[in-house]
């Protein structure tokens, strides 16, 4: 298969074709849950519900954002590693960071729950307007990061 060999003569860089995947799936994460927000809301308003819409739009921007961190942790491993080595790697790395995760939160849990509420308490403190701040803060973070290693990678890839 020579797609990257093709693609690339084109007038499109390396870096250009790796921000243009990190754009069009950050946008279609957005749009796909902006969808769902929108027709989750409408069911809600129109069934008379007693859930307030604007819990329901919070929680669709905490799974956008996971959405968009998601694919920030997958890419460069898609991008390094093609075909079923490329998904063999990126299941092993979800693994890992679901176990990881639920490490931390055994940890946490054996350590006291008194950790457990001043996690909530901050949070409390926040806010709203200031989780999905913070969540947007390490969004973006998380996909700079990504998205230089993404350069990187396909900079130095030989085809």
């Amino acid at each position: 298969d020579n797609g990257y060999a093709w693609l690339f003569t084109m007038p499109v860089s390396r870096k250009q074709y790796v921000l243009e995947k990190y754009i069009f799936g950050i946008l279609g994460i957005t749009a796909g849950g902006l969808l769902c927000a929108l027709i989750g809301a409408v069911q809600i308003i129109a069934a008379g519900a007693e859930e307030d819409p604007k819990e329901w739009l919070f929680t669709c921007a905490v799974f956008i954002l996971i959405g968009i961190l998601f694919q920030a942790l997958v890419m460069p491993f898609r991008l390094k590693y093609e075909g079923d080595k490329g998904r063999v790697v990126m299941f092993a790395v979800i693994v890992v960071f679901v176990l990881l995760f639920y490490g931390a939160v055994k940890l946490a849990g054996m350590f006291a729950a008194d950790v457990e509420q001043q996690i909530m308490s901050f949070l409390d403190s926040l806010g709203v307007a200031g989780m999905l701040g913070c969540g947007a803060v390490i969004t973006a973070a998380a996909v700079t990061v990504s998205a230089l290693c993404s350069c990187r990678i396909m900079v130095k890839r030989e085809f």
